[in-house]
């Protein structure tokens, strides 16, 4: 699984926030040897890292922090849903388009399509960190079991 990192502070600058979350992400290196990425939002103070341990999206398009309808949802995820095949398929037939093979695009399309109400929706253990630069929600979710 992957691991996930991420602050958001405005009294802290961005630049020692991003510091902050790369050492964070280079201390869960074991976890997530794949890849690893930040997502900086600057008007507020948002910093989100990922360390990816690729499983089911093996190309580099499954990297992450993954950005989705032009930059305005950003998500770092940990975790599987195991019903995305599904809910890809009902967004596919709802004219949406994916880019990759990977369930983290799948969590950004149902929440451009379902809002919030699309966290219900998910089948699996995960935990997130997904933000909406319209609106400046930063949504923090994980599964109902606590398993992440």
């Amino acid at each position: 699984m992957c691991r996930i990192a991420g602050i958001i502070n405005p009294s802290l600058s961005v630049d020692l926030l991003e510091d902050m979350v790369r050492n964070m992400c280079a201390i869960q290196k074991h976890g997530g040897p794949d890849d690893e990425g930040i997502y900086t939002c600057e008007k507020q103070s948002l910093v989100l890292g990922n360390r990816r341990l690729s499983i089911i999206d093996l190309t580099s398009g499954g990297h992450q922090p993954m950005s989705y309808s032009d930059g305005r949802y950003h998500i770092t995820f940990n975790g599987e849903i195991y019903n995305y095949p599904e809910l890809k398929y009902e967004l596919k037939k709802a004219g949406f388009l994916f880019e990759n093979q990977s369930d983290t695009e799948v969590i950004l399309a149902a929440f451009a399509t379902w809002g919030p109400r699309s966290f219900a929706r998910l089948n699996g253990m995960f935990a997130f960190a997904l933000w909406d630069n319209f609106t400046a929600n930063l949504y923090l979710v994980r599964d109902a079991s606590g398993i992440k």
